[in-house]
């Protein structure tokens, strides 16, 4: 069951645990001021905390000062977020020729943006 202390909408809870089961990896991008930011703070600490390190190791987490998100979800800083979008699914390691696209667990790793 959901925690009910938690301030996230029950459609994220549901995306989230469906990510989770799934094979995929996933990068969080957020701004220190979007209106959402404090609802993923707790999320971080209550559910990620909570993952099996395997899960935990396909998703990273990027926060960057400022705001990245409208509160509409528009992107302000598109050209930016396109542009580090793009270099990490370039980075991303080559499925292997078993399927096993997910390689090696690498431990989730969490990299603030600098400020250009």
């Amino acid at each position: 069951g959901h925690d009910p202390g938690l301030p996230l909408a029950s459609s994220f809870l549901e995306h989230f645990e469906a990510l989770c089961r799934s094979r995929a990896r996933a990068l969080f991008l957020y701004g220190e001021q979007d209106a959402e930011y404090p609802s993923f703070v707790a999320a971080r600490q209550r559910l990620f905390s909570k993952l099996d390190p395997a899960v935990r190791a396909r998703f990273e987490i990027e926060v960057r000062p400022g705001p990245v998100h409208d509160g509409y979800h528009e992107m302000t800083r598109q050209r930016e977020v396109v542009e580090r979008t793009l270099g990490w699914i370039e980075a991303l390691p080559a499925a292997e020729p078993t399927g096993a696209a997910n390689g090696p667990a690498r431990g989730m790793r969490e990299a603030p943006w600098i400020s250009a």
